[in-house]
């Protein structure tokens, strides 16, 4: 049975801009600050630190200290306080979701703030919440044009956590588009910024919205992968909307892998998590999906009751039409499957009078606001009026001169503006054609990588199968001893080639594998060739302490690499002991050690046919691969990227 994942996911991609602690120590802490406080100055500071916090608030809170800090910056006029307030403002307009507003006011407060004051961290929280605003208000195209002006503003002043910030805005904006393959693209890139822990903790909802597009990709254990990290590093920051959003996810794929011990904890944590931060609007929504849960996995008692609680909630604190409609509706379907047909019927009939209700009010409202703005636009015009005809009556002349100079002056400031779009427009337009061929390039690419794969595996593949099978079925002579060689040959040859379409095959199936997925098949590898070699000892080390994803070519060639060096060393070094070292840390290193007769200088500088394949592979995927003297005996290869640039990428805005 499929749980309602899409509509888990939903409410994540709702909510995911809120990147709070809720109500941690580090909170707490920040409340007794502000009462501790001994002078005004300090107090203004104290609540200015406090509400930066906002996304842990439910909106009353934050409202409420937004107005006293209004009042201490007006009484110590302070300039920079003022405009922080009015952001505060801003962000409480977006979480009581007058998006309108929102967006007028944070426009207004950005033009003010970078009039007055030089690039600074407070840059990031501006541009962050009106990508925010514009995400919820779904203006995917203005998303995306604020975010890939944020990117060059955040390069410009080399702010990487600014600049992963915004390329998270692009890759979120590319999978609201659907467009999964360069979204994932778009988040790698983001990931490779993420060198710091503090960010990977900061930015750590980057991790659940990477598992949306792998659930979307239906390749659900990435999706759990990359949850689990967001799990991880939300716990540590103590991030608990961030936590509360990775449970939801996380829950809904347990249900999707029929986990549902596993999902019902996750999502009745989620809940739990909700109600420590306090927002109504949040934990009544949270309540009716975990209740939707119920219902799809028959507790529907459960379900019931927790509806109920989500009920009693919204009518203490007021909530909207849209959170009592949806639990109403999940309450009716628990209903549904509990077989209580009559209750079932009770609320379906509330639920009716609720939105006939809710229409007339809301029809009310909207003809007030409309008579409202009518009449004071009618005073604003008459006032206008008089103000023209004032200024027409005693002051004709100068105002001939002044609105000509006015005219010549915004004509210049037009044309310049034209010109400048015009250019920025070509420059976009340009942008876009080399973004346009790129991903053409990579889909056709991929498509010849699958059809590759698949004809390999149905046509060689299937001959070279078919070839072992033959051979097991001749029968020779046992006096004749040659044709026993040649076709115990055949038979190992055959063996190989099936071997190494296999290990093709793999790769090529693969959109990218992680440096754990490749050491397990050198493992494999080991395993298969090392009885033809008992006398040596064959092992695998690993230090995998940062994962590192790589790209289908590059796995390929690094693959290659490794079976080429431990051939070698098989075949010509003598040796007794072969290690295959595979180190991650910030930068990943492959290590292949023998302990043989070691390789002459000579040999490297010529470069046979195997270690000419080896140059040219590691050159092709942006590597470099070595020969060392190994102390006190034998050789050390050695492959390691030239330099840590994407799609080298480091596994480590919300919306």
């Amino acid at each position: 049975m499929k749980p309602a994942l899409p509509v888990l996911l939903f409410v994540f991609w709702g909510c995911a801009a809120f990147t709070g602690r809720g109500q941690t120590q580090l909170l707490n802490k920040l409340r007794a600050d502000v009462t501790a406080s001994k002078d005004s100055a300090a107090q203004l500071q104290a609540i200015l630190i406090f509400c930066d916090a906002w996304e842990s608030f439910s909106p009353d809170t934050l409202h409420k200290y937004a107005l006293l800090a209004r009042q201490l910056a007006y009484l110590q006029k302070n300039r920079r306080a003022d405009i922080l307030v009015d952001y505060y403002v801003a962000a409480w307009l977006f979480q009581i979701n007058k998006l309108d507003s929102a967006m007028a006011k944070i426009d207004v407060v950005i033009t003010r703030y970078t009039s007055l004051f030089s690039y600074d961290e407070m840059y990031l929280k501006l541009y962050s919440l009106r990508g925010n605003i514009l995400t919820r208000t779904s203006r995917i195209n203005d998303l995306m044009s604020h975010n890939f002006d944020f990117l060059k503003l955040t390069e410009t002043h080399n702010d990487t956590l600014g600049m992963a910030r915004s390329t998270l805005g692009i890759a979120n904006a590319k999978s609201r588009l659907k467009n999964y393959s360069d979204a994932l693209s778009w988040y790698y890139r983001a990931l490779a910024l993420m060198h710091n822990p503090l960010y990977r903790r900061k930015l750590s909802f980057i991790y659940n919205n990477i598992a949306i597009v792998f659930y979307h990709l239906s390749q659900q254990d990435s999706a759990i992968y990359y949850v689990k990290l967001g799990l991880r590093y939300s716990r540590e920051d103590e991030n608990l909307t961030n936590l509360a959003n990775a449970l939801f996810v996380y829950g809904g794929l347990m249900a999707e892998l029929g986990h549902l011990k596993e999902a019902e904890a996750g999502l009745e944590e989620a809940v739990k998590v909700r109600k420590q931060i306090g927002d109504i609007y949040y934990i009544i929504n949270d309540m009716a999906q975990l209740a939707f849960f119920y219902a799809n996995n028959n507790s529907p008692q459960k379900g019931i009751a927790l509806c109920k609680e989500g009920l009693t909630l919204a009518e203490k604190n007021g909530q909207s039409y849209s959170n009592i409609s949806g639990l109403y509706e999940v309450l009716a379907k628990n209903y549904q499957v509990a077989g209580d047909y009559e209750k079932y019927s009770e609320v379906l009939n509330k639920m009716l009078q609720l939105k006939d209700s809710t229409y007339k009010i809301n029809s009310a409202q909207q003809i007030a606001e409309l008579e409202t703005k009518y009449e004071v636009q009618k005073k604003e015009n008459t006032i206008i009026q008089q103000h023209l005809d004032l200024v027409k009556k005693n002051y004709l002349f100068y105002g001939a001169v002044l609105l000509s100079t006015i005219i010549f002056t915004v004509a210049i400031i037009v044309f310049r503006n034209y010109r400048k779009r015009q250019q920025l427009t070509m420059d976009r337009l340009m942008e876009d054609e080399k973004r346009n061929a790129a991903e053409a390039i990579k889909e056709a690419g991929e498509i010849e990588r699958r059809r590759l794969a698949a004809d390999l595996h149905d046509n060689l593949g299937a001959y070279a199968a078919a070839m072992i099978s033959n051979i097991d079925h001749i029968r020779i002579s046992h006096q004749d001893e040659q044709s026993n060689i040649a076709l115990q040959e055949l038979r190992h040859n055959s063996q190989s080639i099936v071997s190494q379409l296999t290990d093709t095959i793999w790769v090529l199936k693969k959109d990218a594998l992680a440096l754990t997925a490749i050491s397990d098949r050198i493992k494999f590898f080991v395993q298969r060739i090392h009885p033809s070699y008992p006398s040596v000892m064959i092992d695998i080390k690993e230090e995998i302490v940062i994962e590192h994803v790589l790209l289908p070519m590059q796995t390929f060639h690094l693959f290659r690499i490794v079976q080429e060096a431990v051939n070698n060393a098989l075949r010509h070094s003598g040796c007794r002991q072969i290690i295959v070292e595979i180190v991650s840390l910030d930068i990943w290193t492959v290590s292949i050690i023998d302990d043989g007769k070691g390789i002459t200088d000579t040999a490297v500088d010529k470069g046979d046919h195997g270690l000419a394949n080896m140059q040219k592979r590691a050159a092709e995927a942006g590597w470099q691969v070595v020969w060392e003297k190994n102390e006190p005996l034998g050789t050390r290869v050695i492959i390691t990227p030239v330099s840590m640039v994407w799609p080298h990428i480091t596994i480590n805005q919300t919306e």
